[in-house]
């Protein structure tokens, strides 16, 4: 037992190795990765001003921006695609709780509706959209609520329409709204046209109206928005109607920061138009909306329009306002923008460092948001939570002379940065080869007073030392992970340092100063010297606190530091489960045993019967064949009583001869009549003998059978015999698996709750 609760110890420690390691080697390959980005090559490149032509690096720092900024957007995409899907889910889940969406005719209404493109109105009579017993009315009115579309703005902050269809051609009215036009009223009257000025076909309409959804861009009133539409549909399958949701492109905060945090320059800016020269985005408000050609008469601009090209960066070079100016433009053909990042080239030799250094600290802010480490809390009721952790307390940049270039610490970039040149882990940075990583192990951060684990990559430009990467981990992680495992009913996993420091333990803080090889920890600090510090892999038996316990360890590499990591619980946890388990599989083992000697009994008492059976059946044919020889014999016994008066006849008739001769005829006549009857009654008597024989011969027959079925009961017996031995192995091994089980739940703790239940 005690062997099997070694190796259920150790498969314990071989998991929680797994998920510890997994967090540490993550670490270490980011630090890595990012000290090697194309963002941090960027800035350190454009921070010395190494490029012999300034000009084609500024256009390639700038063609970065761009491409980041597509990359932005090809984020949002897929976020939005999922908000919008979600939202519309929403909408039309609060649609349907609702009722059935009808026309009703007889409630028409008078209203004056808007083409939101060409903004001609018309006065029309229309029918009224009926969501369940709710009349849907044209409402402008701000304050006057609007059903269903305020309660999806409530619950998603979406802009939400009901349309109703107006004609058979498909236009599509607004009755329904929570979008405010400019003069701060609902949009309710404006319709989307079914075709466009130009003769094409509206896209939005024309997919609603063939009964599929839509989703991507679209014009809604005066402004672009990301959309999805849904069609309404009566009960004869008729498109009545749309349910829209979507987001203003403008809204979009991860879009807005980007183009009004990044410079390029003093003064260049990016700004994004669509295919037709429209300004979407710009960090001047007043140019938004209007369109490049047209309105501002920017006509250099034109070529963007003209050659622009998906997934391929382009430049053009202009001169405005009598200076020499440049911008980089992308297109991105799921929104029909065109990604544009200008600048003056005289203002890009001094600040293209600027500009990468921005884009490397939203590399980094990324970094911190997506890092975060997901760990489960198992209560005792077995509902199973799950809390997110950030990973990383800090992360800085340092040049080469080990000055912070910037410092994240908890989301934040600290506004004072400090010289780290003196510390050790950046003087051990300043050795390594390029992708190599340092590392600290668990230590106190001075500025902070926490646990961290420092990891600090090199950054290297054309084979020259520039600076270092660290990350720094929030150590607490690690003890707050390893916390929510259990190893037998009591047993847990912990970590010590290269010098047997409690840096991860369920009842010390790393701040305490808890070393594992202080003699207080008797048997325990023994093990610790002789085995684990030297980093071996075991399972062994001490005593600590007059408890025998187990513990099983594995070293844990920490960069070039050998940590241990430790699973401990007391013996007793194993065998005292095991017996639990073992007495519950005794008890299933006896009930096993009474089930089958109840069935042996059943067993016994039909084959009594069967024996009955049998015998009924050989003794009823004895029985007639004893009354048949039976009467055979009373014929014999007639026969022979009719002989003896046959006989005295004949001496009576000696005796008379000489009365009469005639007598004696009559005599002898009639003692030849008896003499036939004689012989008639003599072969019945031999048929009946033969009778007898078959009678006889029958029940031999039956006697046969029965003797077969005896054997028959015999090999059942037999059989039984052997379900018993096979239910007794069983038994066997369902101890085994009992003690397996009791095991496994040793090894997995509170996880292992669910072994348990098997065992019992």
């Amino acid at each position: 037992m005690k062997k099997q609760a070694r190796g259920s110890l150790a498969l314990g420690l071989d998991a929680t190795w797994e998920k510890t390691h997994g967090i540490i080697y993550g670490v270490e390959q980011q630090a890595a990765i990012l000290a090697s980005s194309a963002n941090v090559e960027g800035y350190t490149s454009a921070r010395m001003g190494r490029n012999a032509l300034i000009n084609q690096f500024s256009e390639q720092e700038v063609k970065r921006v761009a491409e980041g900024l597509v990359l932005t957007c090809k984020s949002q995409t897929g976020l939005l695609d999922k908000k919008l899907n979600s939202d519309l889910n929403i909408a039309t889940s609060i649609l349907a709780a609702k009722g059935a969406v009808t026309l009703s005719k007889t409630a028409a209404q008078e209203a004056v509706v808007t083409n939101q493109v060409t903004k001609t109105s018309q006065t029309l009579n229309i029918p009224t959209l009926v969501v369940g017993n709710t009349e849907v009315r044209l409402n402008k009115e701000r304050d006057t609520v609007s059903p269903v579309v305020d309660e999806v703005r409530k619950l998603t902050g979406d802009a939400c329409t009901l349309f109703l269809r107006m004609n058979p051609e498909g236009d599509m009215l607004r009755v329904a709204t929570n979008i405010l036009g400019k003069d701060g009223n609902r949009a309710a009257g404006t319709y989307i046209p079914a075709v466009l000025p130009d003769g094409t076909k509206n896209p939005v309409n024309a997919t609603a109206l063939a009964g599929k959804p839509y989703v991507g861009r679209a014009i809604v009133v005066d402004a672009w928005y990301m959309t999805a539409y849904e069609p309404l549909l009566d009960a004869n399958k008729e498109v009545i109607g749309m349910l829209f949701v979507g987001l203003k492109e403008q809204d979009s905060k991860e879009l807005s920061d980007a183009i009004t945090t990044v410079r390029v320059g003093k003064t260049g800016y990016p700004f994004i138009m669509d295919s037709k020269g429209q300004l979407i985005f710009h960090p001047k408000a007043e140019y938004v909306g209007k369109n490049i050609l047209s309105d501002l008469h920017l006509d250099f601009l034109g070529e963007a329009l003209n050659k622009r090209k998906e997934n391929e960066t382009q430049f053009l070079s202009y001169t405005f306002e009598g200076r020499d100016k440049f911008a980089a433009y992308l297109y991105y053909a799921p929104w029909d923008w065109i990604v544009c990042v200008s600048g003056y080239r005289d203002e890009l030799s001094a600040t293209a460092a600027e500009a990468s250094l921005s884009l490397l600290k939203m590399e980094v802010m990324s970094l911190y948001k997506s890092s975060n480490i997901t760990i489960d809390d198992k209560s005792s009721t077995a509902t199973t939570s799950s809390k997110s952790y950030p990973t990383y307390a800090q992360i800085r940049f340092v040049d080469k002379q080990g000055k912070e270039i910037f410092n994240l610490q908890n989301g934040v970039f600290a506004e004072k940065l400090n010289d780290k040149s003196d510390t050790d882990w950046f003087k051990a940075c300043t050795q390594l080869a390029s992708g190599k990583v340092y590392n600290s192990g668990a230590v106190i951060a001075v500025n902070t007073g926490k646990p961290e684990m420092r990891v600090a990559s090199p950054v290297y430009l054309n084979k020259e030392f520039m600076g270092e990467i660290v990350l720094s981990m929030d150590w607490d992680i690690i003890p707050q992970m390893l916390n929510k495992i259990t190893f037998g009913k009591t047993g847990y996993p912990f970590v010590l340092s290269d010098t047997g420091l409690s840096v991860a333990h369920k009842k010390f803080k790393i701040q305490e100063g808890v070393n594992a090889t202080d003699p207080k920890f008797q048997g325990l600090a023994s093990l610790v010297r002789d085995k684990m510090l030297k980093g071996e892999t075991g399972a062994e038996e001490y005593e600590y606190d007059k408890a025998i316990k187990l513990a099983a360890y594995r070293p844990l590499n920490l960069g070039e530091k050998k940590y241990v990591i430790v699973a401990s619980a007391p013996i007793d946890d194993f065998l005292d489960l095991a017996n639990e388990l073992k007495a519950n599989a005794d008890k299933k083992s006896a009930s096993t045993i009474l089930m089958l000697l109840t069935v042996g009994g059943i067993l016994a008492v039909l084959s009594l019967f069967a024996g009955w059976f049998l015998s009924v059946s050989i003794v009823r044919p004895l029985e007639h064949c004893m009354r048949d020889m039976s009467e055979g014999a009373q014929l014999l016994t007639s026969s022979a009583s009719q002989i003896a008066d046959t006989s005295n006849t004949l001496a009576k008739g000696a005796t008379d001869q000489a009365a009469s001769l005639e007598e004696s005829s009559a005599a002898l006549e009639e003692l030849s009549a008896q003499a036939q009857a004689n012989r008639e009654k003599s072969q019945l008597a031999a048929d009946s003998a033969e009778e007898v024989s078959k009678v006889v011969g029958r029940a031999r027959s039956v006697m046969d059978q029965t003797v077969v079925v005896i054997r028959d009961i015999e090999h059942s017996s037999g059989k039984i015999s052997g379900i018993i031995r096979t239910i007794e192995e069983i038994a066997f091994q369902t101890n085994l698996l009992a003690l397996n089980a009791a095991v496994e739940a040793a090894r997995a703790g509170e996880r292992g709750k669910g072994f348990a239940v098997v065992g019992r």
